[in-house]
């Protein structure tokens, strides 16, 4: 739709449903929509596959309706602090990866039950605020206790992975 409009940086689609793959990919100025803060659509309740990769000055992503998010949804977004999905209850793979930043403070997905595949690393949150260097960030993931208990009592791999490369990180299974 909009892929590489590199002066796109507020667009404004309230009434938009869902967002296909690669809508915003490489539109390296959106930052706001709406006249708001944040990245925020009110009705989208599902996202395809790498709709943001590569905006890097998108700062914060405010969804409260949205259900599914699909692959590579933030990928590079080396500017993202903050995701919010209340509602969603499934993710793709490779989401948050390659953020190479000290930016990424909160992944709040607290209704969501499914990264990827259990018990797969899904490379969710590689190089996401910079941990795959080990370089320890404060950084907080609300996910759901099911995440959290998927492979037979122990986390998805995508969690283990940022508690072993993250020693700061804090993870909240809700």
């Amino acid at each position: 739709m909009f892929d590489t409009c590199s002066s796109l940086d507020n667009p404004d689609i309230p009434n938009a449903v869902q967002l296909e793959g690669s809508c915003f990919s490489n539109c390296s100025s959106l930052v706001i929509a709406n006249g708001g803060s944040a990245l925020y659509w009110p009705n989208v309740i599902s996202i395809q596959n790498s709709a943001f990769s590569f905006c890097t000055a998108l700062t914060d992503v405010d969804l409260p309706v949205c259900t599914t998010i699909n692959s590579q949804v933030c990928q590079a977004c080396t500017s993202l602090s903050t995701f919010t999905a209340p509602l969603a209850t499934a993710i793709g793979s490779n989401n948050f990866q390659g953020m190479n930043g000290l930016n990424l403070t909160l992944i709040d997905l607290p209704s969501c039950v499914t990264v990827g595949s259990c018990g797969v690393n899904n490379q969710n949150f590689q190089q996401a605020n910079g941990f795959a260097y080990n370089a320890a960030a404060n950084f907080t993931l609300n996910i759901a206790n099911a995440v959290c208990t998927c492979a037979a009592g122990s986390p998805d791999q995508d969690i283990v992975w940022l508690q072993t490369l993250n020693p700061l990180v804090t993870i909240n299974c809700i």
